[in-house]
């Protein structure tokens, strides 16, 4: 089974929260990290990843 990668703006859409604090919290180590592509700038996010951050983020 392959994991489906999502674009920013599908987790924009998501999580309801813009880039700029995508990215804070990235650096506070409280939202999961981008799958990064060698040679390029394009980066995407785990869609197993996000639904988990979801899930806790109701529980808290």
């Amino acid at each position: 089974m392959t994991e489906r990668l999502l674009r920013r703006s599908e987790v924009e859409k998501r999580i309801g929260l813009r880039r700029s604090a995508i990215y804070e919290r990235i650096s506070k180590g409280t939202f999961p990290e981008p799958v990064r592509f060698r040679d390029t700038r394009a980066v995407r996010w785990r869609a197993s990843e996000i639904e988990k951050w979801l899930a806790d983020q109701t529980v808290s």
